[in-house]
C-alpha cells in the first residue's frame, strides 16, 4: 500500500529493535487520516469516544449526532436562548427594545414620490424648492441674490410714497386735495371745466392759395361747401372779403371809396371767383384763402 499521505515515520531495512514503535505509529496514522464510520439506527452505540457519530433514525428528519465525550449533542444545534433583550419567559417586543423610540408608525414616501417632490419649485402662490442657478448663491446657508432673479428688474431702489401721502397728495397750491388749474398755475381740471371742454366743437378748416387769371366763372375746390370762406388778395395792401355759408358778404374796404363786387359764390366743393375784379380773381395777382368746414 502507498504510504506517501499517512505521513509514517521513515521504516528502516533493519526493523527488529523498532518494530513495536513502528507499528504503533503505522495505527496511528491510519486511525488519523480514515473516515470515521457514522453508526445508524434508533439506538445509540455502546462505549462511544468523542467525537463519535451516530445518525439517529428514531424519527424523520433524522438527526446526525456528536458525542462530546459526555453525551450525545445533535450536529449544528443552538445552544438553547436564555433571554431576549433581557426578558425571559413570554417575551413581548417594542420599538424601544430595538433602538427605534423615535420611529412612528407611518407610511413612507416612495422613491418615486420623493424624485417628484424634488422637482417641486417653489412660486409665489407655493411653497416649494429654491433652485440654485445663475445669479444666486449660498455661503454659510445664507442665500444671495437680486431683483433680476425673483423678476422684478425694473424696479428702481427709490423710497415710495406712502398711503397717507397719496391720500394728502397736495397740489402745486397747497391745498389738501388735488388743486385746480388757472391761467398761472398748473393743476387739475375741475369737472365743470371738463365738461365745457367735452362741448366744443372741433373746427375743421381748409386753407390755400391760387393766383388770378383774370378768367370768369373760375373754380376753386376744397372738397366741400365751406361755411364760411375768407379770402385776402396778398398784391395789394388794403382789403379782405368773406362769405358766409348763405352767400351773405362782409366786405372790408380798406381804399377809400373802393366796394368790392359779388365776383366770389359758394359752389359744392368750394368756390367759384368770376371776372376780373381785384377782389377775387385779378390776373397776377396773389390771392389766400381760409375755408371752415
Amino acid at each position: 500500500m502507498a504510504t506517501d499521505k499517512l505521513n509514517l515515520p521513515e521504516i528502516t531495512d533493519n526493523m527488529t529493535a523498532d518494530v513495536p514503535r513502528d507499528m504503533n505509529a503505522l495505527a496511528e496514522a491510519v486511525d488519523g487520516s480514515a473516515q470515521k464510520d457514522i453508526a445508524q439506527g434508533t439506538t445509540a452505540p455502546a462505549s462511544p469516544v468523542a467525537d463519535d457519530l451516530w445518525l439517529d433514525t428514531t424519527s424523520a428528519p433524522y438527526v446526525l449526532k456528536r458525542y462530546d465525550g459526555a453525551a450525545w449533542v445533535n450536529v449544528g444545534e443552538l445552544p438553547p436562548v436564555d433571554s431576549v433583550n433581557g426578558q425571559t419567559g413570554a417575551v413581548t417586543l417594542d420599538k424601544e427594545d430595538v433602538g427605534l423610540a423615535n420611529v412612528t408608525n407611518d407610511q413612507q414616501a416612495t422613491k418615486t414620490e420623493f424624485n417628484a417632490h424634488i422637482s417641486d419649485d417653489a412660486t409665489k402662490d407655493s411653497k416649494g424648492h429654491v433652485q440654485i442657478g445663475d445669479g444666486i448663491s449660498v455661503s454659510d446657508g445664507e442665500i444671495s441674490t437680486s431683483k433680476s432673479d425673483i423678476g422684478i428688474e425694473n424696479v428702481t431702489n427709490d423710497e415710495q410714497a406712502t398711503k397717507t401721502e397719496f391720500n394728502n397728495h397736495v397740489g402745486s397750491r397747497g391745498e389738501s386735495v388735488h388743486g385746480l388749474a388757472t391761467s398761472e398755475v398748473s393743476g387739475f381740471m375741475s369737472p365743470s371745466d371738463k365738461q365745457k371742454t367735452d362741448d366744443l366743437e372741433i373746427i375743421e378748416h381748409v386753407t390755400g392759395s391760387y393766383t388770378g387769371d383774370g378768367s370768369d366763372g373760375r373754380s376753386i375746390v376744397i372738397g366741400f361747401r365751406p361755411k364760411l370762406l375768407y379770402v385776402v388778395n396778398t398784391s395789394i395792401a388794403w382789403g379782405w372779403v368773406a362769405i358766409d355759408g348763405a352767400g351773405e358778404f362782409f366786405v372790408h374796404e380798406a381804399s377809400g371809396g373802393h366796394t368790392y363786387g359779388n365776383n366770389i359764390s359758394l359752389t359744392s366743393n368750394g368756390f367759384e371767383v368770376s371776372s376780373a375784379n381785384i377782389d377775387a380773381n385779378n390776373d397776377g395777382d396773389v390771392y389766400y384763402y381760409y375755408a371752415i368746414v
